[in-house]
């Protein structure tokens, strides 16, 4: 490496405290010039240097250090004054009077000057300035008996018959600014290091290769990228991928519901292999990688035979309804857990929603592109689930197919496999299957060879798995499915997503059964979070069918008639049943109650449900009309 050209840039009375400084440094790597100037003059002398000595960095106090800047395209560091500068400084000045200016350009240093004015018993004047005219306006204007600042302010007021004393940079701020530049060009060294090798591999490199911002601007659009789509790095920088790439769906990577993607784009009589990956930092997405690779048919058609026959996840983390935390908070686990190739058992109740989360995380992980097949252990007899799960040889059985069938853990090679209600299958099974998990090998029933598998596994149940240990679950293979672990919440405990949901499938209701939509306001929606969804969103989703199917019988709709609908679309006897049980009133109770147990926020509750029919809820609670305002007033 050359050696560091170091221009320290300064006026005639530091010229040779510079000196002095410069010759303190013994560093070999390094060459000091001192360049000495007025400020009139400092233009004219830098750009003499710079062609004279190739400067690399310079080196100022903060007014020249300002102006050097905006004239010169080169790094510039600031000498930076110590609080014993300044303080040595202020000593001298209180000699001339208590009333002190401190000369400063553009902007004060980081310093408390409240203290110095308390132990030196003086005022001190901020006198801040951009240029010498604008000083000197300031400096008469101040009325101090003493200034104290740079070269250029002290040399306007010994002008105008006002004492100045200098502040002077002691030698180690300077050796201090000389170690900073040095750094500083050292750094900007490894920078285009890394620049020119990170440019090398984008233009050897025979994969077209896009990279883009955080908004889906391309920023990188290598020679081969140029070749591969036809397209001039001028014509396509600054544009979005959907502009010139809108086969590729990268908003899906944008909404982190997938960190990579891929697709096939016909161009001509070629096929393109389109791979998108997020760039991420902490957490947070900066942009997206493209790799664009010519691909043969034949590849490709191998390549995506598993999805052509239908084992592919369905649903993604935006597929999942809801914004409360008990549904965003298993979501972001489940994103995190996704990068991983470790098991992951899903709890939850039935109808839930483990399914949809387990194809949530297969599209968010680096298996997307793989198969993802699930099965329900506890459809199946013993015999027949291990037929599934890991197929048979030809003649294993009385009525086994010619040739045999691969079974589930063999079609799911290289992605992933859904044990749903894992609780359920036999102890026998739960032997081979922690077999699979640790030899990642299966023997297919009658076969005398081992098939190798990388398949992750993901197993769901809505049972405490524990407590059937050990008499009806191995506590080994719990141990080897339950490494990671995400808690579906049911929809009780995230009641404030119950109206998103009930609106989301009313609508996807209403066009699939071609009915005619109702306006539906929050005060009928109340009703659903008054109901416990023992089935949860699959009871939900039952509910809303119901509901759109009954939607022609109300011949008038208002509240009282949609919300009967609604009564009656989740059970009467059920939500009553709930009402009833939150307030620790056994069912069987109901209507042979005292006045002194009815309280007036059950009241309140069934009147929710039943507006504007005190009759009815009279009934209900088996007591008159006039003991009912009673209590309510």
């Amino acid at each position: 490496m050359n050696k560091i050209n170091i221009a320290c840039v300064t006026y005639k009375k530091l010229a040779s405290l510079m000196n002095n400084a410069k010759n303190m440094i013994k560093d070999n790597s390094i060459n000091i010039d001192i360049i000495e100037t007025e400020m009139q003059s400092l233009n004219k002398n830098l750009k003499e240097s710079m062609l004279k000595n190739n400067i690399d960095v310079f080196i100022a106090g903060s007014a020249y250090a300002e102006i050097i800047q905006t004239t010169i395209k080169k790094p510039v560091v600031k000498i930076q004054l110590t609080t014993l500068d300044y303080l040595k400084a202020f000593s001298k000045a209180q000699k001339f009077g208590k009333r002190v200016g401190l000369a400063s350009f553009e902007s004060l240093p980081n310093i408390d000057f409240k203290e110095f004015e308390t132990i030196m018993n003086i005022e001190i004047v901020n006198i801040i300035y951009n240029d010498s005219f604008d000083f000197k306006k300031k400096l008469l204007a101040s009325n101090i008996d003493c200034l104290v600042g740079a070269s250029v302010s002290n040399d306007i007021a010994s002008n105008n018959d006002i004492p100045s004393v200098l502040i002077y940079k002691g030698k180690e701020s300077v050796i201090s600014a000389v170690e900073e530049a040095k750094r500083l060009i050292l750094a900007s060294y490894e920078e285009k290091r890394k620049a020119d090798t990170y440019e090398s591999i984008l233009n050897f490199n025979p994969s077209g290769i896009l990279i883009t911002d955080e908004f889906g601007k391309i920023i990188v659009f290598n020679p081969s990228a140029e070749e591969i789509f036809n397209r001039q790095y001028e014509n396509v920088i600054g544009k979005t991928v959907e502009e010139i790439f809108p086969e590729l769906k990268i908003d899906e990577i944008y909404r982190k519901e997938k960190n990579q993607i891929e697709t096939i784009l016909p161009l001509e009589n070629r096929s393109i292999l389109l791979k998108a990956l997020s760039i991420e930092r902490d957490d947070d997405l900066i942009g997206i990688l493209i790799t664009a690779v010519i691909q043969k048919k034949g590849n490709y058609l191998n390549k995506f035979s598993n999805q052509n026959r239908g084992f592919k996840a369905k649903n993604t983390f935006s597929n999942i309804i809801g914004s409360s935390i008990s549904i965003k908070q298993p979501i972001n686990k489940s994103k995190k857990y996704a990068r991983s190739n470790s098991s992951i058992l899903l709890y939850g109740e039935t109808g839930s929603g483990k399914e949809m989360f387990a194809q949530s995380i297969h599209n968010y992980s680096y298996r997307y592109n793989k198969p993802f097949i699930g099965i329900n252990c506890a459809t199946l007899p013993e015999n027949l689930l291990e037929s599934e799960l890991f197929g048979y040889t030809e003649g294993a059985f009385t009525g086994s197919k010619k040739g045999g069938k691969k079974g589930l853990f063999e079609l799911a090679d290289g992605g992933t496999i859904f044990l749903d209600e894992i609780a359920e299958i036999p102890l026998k099974l739960q032997a081979r299957l922690l077999r699979v998990i640790q030899e990642k090998e299966i023997i297919p029933i009658g076969g005398e060879s081992v098939i190798p598998i990388n398949v992750r596994i993901i197993a769901a149940t809505n049972k405490n798995l524990q407590e059937l240990i050990p008499v009806n679950f191995r506590e080994d293979l719990y141990y080897r499915l339950n490494v990671l672990q995400v808690d579906v919440p049911p929809l009780r405990r995230r009641d404030e997503d119950i109206l998103e949901l009930f609106q989301y499938y009313f609508e996807k209701s209403i066009i699939r059964n071609n009915k005619k939509s109702i306006k539906i306001s929050n005060n009928h929606l109340d009703i659903l979070k008054k109901y416990s969804w023992p089935g949860n969103i699959r009871q939900l989703i039952n509910t809303v069918e119901r509901f759109v199917l009954e939607i022609d019988s109300l011949y008038d709709m208002n509240q009282k008639n949609i919300n009967k609908l609604f009564i009656s679309s989740i059970g009467e006897e059920n939500l009553l049943n709930d009402i009833i049980k939150k307030h620790n009133i056994n069912s069987e109770e109901i209507g042979n109650l005292n006045s002194k147990q009815i309280k007036k926020d059950l009241i309140q509750d069934l009147l929710d449900i039943y507006p504007k029919q005190r009759e009815k809820v009279s009934e209900i609670l088996g007591i008159s009309r006039t003991t009912l305002w009673r209590i309510l007033s």
